[in-house]
């Protein structure tokens, strides 16, 4: 019942966040919900007003990026292109290769350089000096790379509107990197450096809920 809760509570909170323009206000929200939990644990009452609450913002906060941008590096077909861009999420390590969104800087397109405003969906392996520095994924949120592959365009499959999709987070390209060059790690604005250290909390979170729970209560959790 608690997990069927928390589940309708950040369902909710995406809903909301999809139709309404929040701003700042949930992050606000988040920010007074610690001295509010410690308030009602001094009182002995209980702490799920607030902990769904908290799940609840973070659905809202969750759609910050889902905004729609121009298509700047669709492309009809396949083509090879260098970018320089920096990692603008938590990567995923897949069975083959590592998967991240990056922020492009800029762009060579057949010697032209160009500087979109844009996102691109990365398939890259590691590197080996990577490999022997690093755990886990081996990218980080934050790494500005030099990347060269093969860039094309998203495509529909069957009903889902893949395209539309990454869209909606700002992604306008799927690039299937060659050759990968970590040019610099961990630099950036406050807010990237924020971003980041989200990451790493959410990642240990979710490290401590697998140890913690069986599935599939912590895949849902």
């Amino acid at each position: 019942m608690k997990l069927a809760l928390l589940a309708a509570a950040w369902l909710t909170g995406i809903f909301l966040g999809s139709r309404v323009d929040t701003g700042l206000l949930p992050l606000a929200l988040l920010l007074a919900a610690l001295p509010a939990a410690i308030l009602l644990w001094l009182l002995g009452r209980s702490l799920w007003p607030v902990l769904l609450a908290v799940v609840q913002l973070a659905g809202l906060l969750r759609t910050e990026a889902f905004q729609v941008t121009e298509v700047a590096l669709a492309v009809q077909e396949t083509e090879t292109v260098t970018l320089r861009g920096r990692i603008d999420n938590d990567p995923e390590a897949t069975a083959r290769v590592v998967k991240f969104v990056v922020s492009v800087e800029k762009i060579d397109r057949a010697g032209k350089i160009i500087r979109p405003d844009t996102k691109a969906l990365v398939y890259a392996s590691p590197t080996p000096s990577l490999i022997s520095q690093r755990d886990d994924s081996y990218f980080q949120h934050g790494d500005t790379l030099f990347l060269q592959g093969e860039l094309r365009q998203p495509q529909v499959y069957e009903d889902f509107d893949y395209p539309s999709y990454l869209s909606h987070q700002g992604i306008s390209g799927i690039l299937r990197v060659r050759r990968t060059e970590l040019i610099s790690q961990g630099e950036g604005s406050p807010a990237a450096t924020w971003k980041g250290w989200v990451f790493d909390l959410r990642r240990e979170l979710s490290e401590g809920i697998q140890a913690a729970l069986p599935e599939p209560h912590s895949a849902l959790v």
